[in-house]
């Protein structure tokens, strides 16, 4: 064998594992107050399930505050929860999701702090419904306009809630830029 294809072939292999290896992101969540422009700004990419979970963990302890914030572990991150006796619900979450190759965006049901990753055709079909959503509701409701319900953002747009969610898309373009 000569020098070139072991040089070739060891950056084939290395290219192969490179392709196969798995990513995970991790998306945080929030519906106290400012939530609107607060799901979905701290979004990062990780190498490993374990450096995904430990942000999530040193991210998630951050929220913290004896008798006001409470941090709880789930299967795919942690979630931090308002434990005060003041009536406000607030809560949070730094999740991590196996990153596919197509995704494209990530879809936040900011009420209920669920995540969805999305590819380019599912994040297009999930535009066109919440603007079909909105042109029902406005064409009941005369006191909103669409300004009073979609807040566009830097990199996606928000929804305020026709029926019962409120939806936070941000896509992931600056992300793959400058991690992957």
């Amino acid at each position: 064998m000569d020098l070139f294809y072991i040089i070739a072939s060891l950056f084939n292999q290395n290219q192969i594992k490179m392709r196969k290896s798995e990513k995970f992101i991790v998306v945080d969540t929030w519906n106290g107050e400012g939530y609107p422009s607060d799901n979905g700004i701290e979004i990062r990419i990780f190498d490993t399930k374990k450096e995904a979970d430990a942000y999530c963990k040193t991210e998630s302890y951050k929220n913290e505050e004896e008798d006001v914030m409470e941090v709880e572990k789930v299967d795919n991150g942690y979630e931090y929860f308002d434990i005060s006796e003041d009536g406000i619900d607030d809560s949070g979450s730094y999740r991590f999701y196996s990153l596919p190759k197509n995704a494209y965006a990530v879809e936040i049901l900011c009420n209920i702090n669920e995540v969805r990753i999305l590819n380019q055709k599912e994040f297009a079909n999930a535009i066109a419904d919440r603007e079909v959503e909105l042109r029902d509701y406005l064409i009941e409701c005369d006191d909103e306009t669409r300004e009073d319900k979609v807040i566009p953002t830097d990199d996606g747009i928000f929804y305020h809630s026709t029926d019962q969610y409120d939806y936070q898309y941000r896509r992931l373009e600056s992300l793959y830029c400058s991690r992957l």
